[in-house]
């Protein structure tokens, strides 16, 4: 027991190193105005308590950029920490080894063709390197803190190590994606329209669908079975014949831009109930077949609205020539 405890301890231990190993120091110096001789010089009109405020600006942008295992020098700890700069440093690297920082900038604000020309430097203190830096033009002190508050997070985003490379999707992943883009969707769908009988003196009239309907996608093919109940009436010198059927449509869908949908497919019909003026025929046909086509346009994923003709090459009534039908529908479906 105790030989797991030592293991688990020296495992946090390692990885409290780690930890630390990415912590690092920035010092961000106060910004200067640079000397400047032309008579109109901006430079000059600046006080210590807007250079003072543009710099506490770079230093609150640094704050926002970097993880909180960096630490940023406040005005304070900068002076605290200068009190122990060696005589005769002037350059930035060296004052930033002196004050013990990994990074420092160094910022001047200086005159030219009457605009203010801010430039801010970061440097690596271990090796002397300039690791970035940006030099922008403003006509006052408003101007350049809206450049500092724009160009800072670049600027302090070279302090932090590059990311690690993203692993290459795992089988699984790729499994889960391709299995749900393959999964069936089952859903209701409704439709409306007319029909009409092939014999002569037929009148068309109201046909409607109620049933389930689902989707099985494979890229821009889908497969469509249903389960339909189907009622139709028709007209024939006078006399009304009503129809309620079973019907099983199966389809194949192409969709074009991801919403256009062009179906092919037939659908088997079988007779529940047929009546010709509330009297039951001798001669129905026990069952039909017909071939569909149609259109659709999906909506979003679980909703699309539909056009679809159907004609059925079987005899509604055997003994009556040209009985088959011919279906016009037009149907709206939801997918769960």
């Amino acid at each position: 027991m105790s030989e797991i405890i030592s293991k688990i301890l020296f495992i946090l231990f390692i990885g409290g190193i780690g930890v630390q190993t990415i912590a690092a120091n920035l010092a961000v110096l106060e910004i200067v105005t640079s000397d400047c001789e032309e008579e109109d010089c901006k430079t000059d009109d600046l006080t210590v308590q807007q250079t003072k405020l543009l710099t506490d600006e770079l230093r609150k942008q640094a704050v926002i950029v970097l993880p909180q295992t960096y630490t940023v020098y406040t005005r304070e700890k900068i002076i605290e920490l200068a009190k122990n700069i060696p005589a005769g440093i002037s350059e930035v690297v060296d004052i930033g080894r002196a004050i013990k920082s990994d990074y420092v900038t160094r910022s001047s604000i200086g005159f030219l063709d009457g605009s203010l020309v801010l430039t801010v430097e970061l440097y690596n203190c271990e090796n002397g390197i300039l690791l970035s830096n940006f030099v922008e033009t403003s006509p006052d002190t408003k101007g350049l803190l809206k450049i500092i508050h724009e160009k800072s997070s670049p600027l302090f985003e070279k302090i932090l190590p590059p990311a690690p490379p993203q692993p290459p999707p795992s089988s699984s992943s790729t499994e889960q994606s391709s299995s749900s883009s393959e999964e069936i969707k089952i859903g209701v769908i409704a439709k409306a329209g007319f029909a009409k009988m092939g014999v002569k003196n037929s009148k068309s009239d109201l046909a409607y669908s109620l049933g389930l309907t689902a989707i099985k996608n494979f890229g821009i093919l889908d497969f469509i079975p249903e389960i339909l109940f189907s009622s139709e009436e028709y007209g024939i010198d006078d006399k009304k014949i009503s129809k309620l059927s079973l019907e099983i449509p199966l389809s194949a869908r192409v969709v074009f831009a991801k919403s256009i949908g062009i179906s092919l497919g037939a659908v088997a019909a079988v007779p529940i109930s047929l009546r010709i003026e509330n009297e039951a025929p001798k001669d129905a046909q026990a069952f039909g077949f017909a071939a569909m086509g149609g259109l659709s346009y999906i909506i979003t994923e679980n909703i699309f609205i539909e056009a679809v003709y159907e004609k059925y090459f079987g005899k509604t009534f055997t003994s009556l020539k040209n009985s088959n039908t011919d279906k016009a529908l037009c149907g709206i479906g939801y997918l769960f």
